[in-house]
């Protein structure tokens, strides 16, 4: 039925009547660029997106514990003078 269509239609016949969307197109650097901008301007989430804010988030949440120095420095002070 397939092949029928296809011939009827002057569509390529493929291999086990797999249809011609199936096959993976080539991307174009162009298109890729128009989509990524357009992801920028509306917010999409995209792969590159989703890493920068992974990196944000692991660089505000690992700047505090470079800090806890200090802290550590008074618990000692403080168990130090109540003999803990």
């Amino acid at each position: 039925m397939l092949k029928k269509r296809a011939e009827r239609f002057g569509l390529p016949v493929g291999e086990a009547g797999a249809s011609p969307k199936a096959s993976p197109k080539a991307s174009n650097p162009e298109d890729d660029e128009k989509k990524r901008k357009r992801a920028e301007r509306f917010g999409l989430v995209t792969s590159e997106t989703e890493a920068a804010k992974k990196k944000a988030r692991a660089d505000r949440f690992t700047a505090p514990a470079a800090a806890g120095a200090p802290q550590d420095s008074k618990m000692a002070d403080r168990a130090a003078r109540f003999g803990l």
